[in-house]
């Protein structure tokens, strides 16, 4: 058990909190093992410099983190690997470059206030990675999420993830649905569950807002390793076909480099005139500062923004907003499907939604 060196000052919440994440690395990293007695309330509030009712607080934290077990005048267990029955705790892991600045991913963090509509306690674990080490880490990620016991059902929205990914999430040892998309497409000869959300309500909205707007083209702003991607072709495919219907011209702009220096590249490529915008157009994208690109096109164009969804890193006066509950429920739907053994091993789910536009100044 790690020990505080030092008083920790702040108030009870936070102390509660510090002792919880202690405590939590030390389960995560396999220092305390599956069925291990934590320490006495005193031996705990001695080792760590602070009052029983924070070590009292920091439990309930790990109970609600599905880290511990109580058992009456026995102790605090950290929980075994034991399948419990019924339908309650269910994984939500996301592993990304910005996996808790996603969209996506605080989108779906989000809805689960709705968990206790649907019957579920939801956990989260999201870890920040870098491409290069992606494969590895999941590896040992994957690692630690056995040994804080077995959910009735993991999702796991899967960032980046080809085919090696999907075979080693495959062998956790309880049911595992994917949310979201792999890079590459479906894989034919593979058995899985995945439910996902059709991208056509929000390029009908890019579609419909150009037109309104008099714009004669759209311009799809993205960057290159993403641009590749199996997912973003198809849409870029759709926002093509209805762009056609509407009598509108499609084109991409690939950004090249590091995800890091998108902004910073693109800002360069229209200095430098190796990119050109015309009147009349509209700017889509979600991974860039639109705004800023629009000022630095300015004023020899007059062009129109519009992000493709909210973004947490620059200003989006205006942007795509999902009702992504329908969504949320189908997953709760599969995820009772699949722990009842109701549903096949090979699953591919798509939910149509609704989007519409907002205005930065209105309340989302």
């Amino acid at each position: 058990m790690k020990q505080s060196s030092r008083n920790y000052v702040g108030d009870f919440p936070t102390r509660s909190r510090y002792v919880a994440d202690a405590i939590e690395s030390d389960i995560l990293s396999g220092v305390l093992a599956p069925q291990t007695r934590l320490k006495s309330t005193r031996a705990l509030a001695a080792a760590f410099g602070v009052g029983t009712k924070v070590i009292v607080s920091a439990m309930d934290i790990l109970e609600q983190r599905n880290l511990v077990i109580r058992h009456a005048r026995q102790g605090v267990y950290v929980k075994t690997k034991e399948a419990k029955s019924g339908i309650r705790d269910v994984l939500l892991f996301a592993m990304d470059e910005n996996a808790q600045e996603s969209s996506f991913t605080l989108t779906m963090h989000g809805l689960l206030s709705f968990a206790t509509i649907a019957g579920f306690d939801f956990f989260t674990r999201f870890v920040t990675v870098s491409p290069e080490t992606h494969l590895e880490r999941l590896g040992t990620e994957l690692a630690r999420l056995e040994k804080i016991g077995y959910p009735d059902c993991a999702l796991i929205i899967p960032y980046q993830f080809q085919r090696e990914h999907v075979e080693r999430c495959l062998q956790l040892p309880y049911p595992v649905i994917f949310v979201g998309d792999f890079c590459d497409g479906d894989i034919p000869d593979l058995s899985y569950r995945r439910i996902a959300s059709s991208p056509k309500d929000v390029i009908r909205c890019a579609v419909d807002f150009a037109c309104r707007r008099g714009c004669e083209s759209i311009v799809y702003i993205e960057c290159e390793h993403a641009a590749q991607l199996s997912y973003n072709r198809q849409n870029l495919a759709e926002l093509s076909r209805l762009g056609r219907k509407a009598g509108l011209e499609v084109s991409t702009w690939n950004v090249p480099g590091d995800t890091r220096d998108l902004q910073f590249t693109a800002e360069t490529m229209l200095r430098n005139r190796q990119v050109r915008l015309r009147d009349r157009q509209l700017l889509l994208g979600a991974r860039f500062d639109l705004t800023r690109l629009q000022q630095i096109a300015a004023p020899e164009v007059k062009v129109e923004i519009l992000n493709w969804i909210r973004s947490q890193r620059f200003p989006t006066p205006r942007y795509i907003e999902r009702d992504l509950r329908p969504f949320f429920f189908a997953i709760c739907e599969l995820i009772k499907r699949v722990v009842a053994g109701h549903a096949p091993e090979r699953d591919i789910i798509t939910v149509e939604t609704e989007a519409k536009i907002y205005e930065a100044t209105e309340t989302t």
